[in-house]
């Protein structure tokens, strides 16, 4: 993070969803740390502008690794996306299913993105990575 107080983008994907067919789709991850404090941090995954994972806990998660993911599949009419965040790998801070509206026949961006108040150091994106599911 590279900024306190706003949104930022730590990784960001381009993916082109006409390679996908119905029933098939791609898992978004990223795994990192929340500072040992008690200020607040938000994470979040951005899929097409909309946020299908954030963290339940903004006040104080301290001292927690995480992964946060979000597997996004092609239906009838929207997207399908389920995701989740663990706090140090057990401890399951959200869970969401949501509808996605989403153009099939377009590129899309999905992004981790966080938003640390206090100090740039408070949230650490590790690593990230895309997933495609046929």
């Amino acid at each position: 993070v590279s900024a306190t107080g706003a949104d930022e983008a730590v990784f960001q994907f381009d993916i082109d969803l006409a390679e996908f067919s119905l029933n098939e789709g791609f898992i978004f991850e990223v795994s990192g740390l929340f500072a040992a404090n008690s200020n607040t941090k938000t994470l979040k995954l951005v899929v097409d502008g909309n946020t299908t994972v954030t963290n339940a806990t903004t006040t104080a998660p301290n001292n927690d690794y995480f992964v946060a993911r979000v597997t996004v599949l092609k239906a009838n009419k929207y997207a399908m996306s389920n995701g989740y965040i663990l706090l140090e790998g057990i401890a399951a801070d959200t869970y969401g299913s949501m509808d996605v509206n989403l153009d099939w026949n377009s590129i899309i961006t999905v992004s981790a993105t966080a938003n640390a108040a206090t100090a740039i150091t408070d949230i650490q994106i590790q690593a990230a990575y895309i997933q495609p599911l046929k």
